[in-house]
């Protein structure tokens, strides 16, 4: 068995907003944007530092290469109006960050298919709600 890892990601994260941009475009691990998808996502709680019995709630937003047509940024948009959807965080929110490059030679993240593969690279961190 030989493993291939793609090259690391170094990105120290979205500028804090309550719906931040995510910026794809200082990774060059990959060759081509075939079957190339960007994710990106907050995790917060409702203030209270993560304990038992606190509200937690998650946002995120996966595109493809070719679906951004040459962008590599991702912005996570306002669902607030919508029923059902959250605000976005509030002041003083602690906010864990994700983003993950991933590379697919099958369908759309998937294993499944024979002789498939996938590589990612990923960051994740901090910050308080501005």
């Amino acid at each position: 068995m030989t493993l291939s890892f793609p090259a690391p990601w170094s990105y120290s994260g979205p500028t804090p907003t309550a719906l931040p941009t995510f910026d794809f475009s200082g990774y060059t691990g990959f060759s081509s944007k075939q079957g190339v998808y960007y994710n990106a996502g907050l995790f917060w709680t409702d203030g209270m530092n993560g304990t038992i019995g606190t509200n937690q709630f998650s946002v995120g937003v996966s595109a493809s290469a070719n679906y951004l047509n040459g962008s590599t940024s991702i912005a996570l948009p306002d669902l607030s109006d919508l029923h059902g959807f959250l605000p976005a965080p509030s002041t003083g929110a602690d906010i864990t960050w994700s983003a993950q490059i991933v590379q697919s030679s099958g369908s759309f993240l998937s294993l499944t298919e024979p002789n498939s593969t996938l590589s990612a690279a990923g960051n994740q961190g901090n910050y308080t709600e501005p």
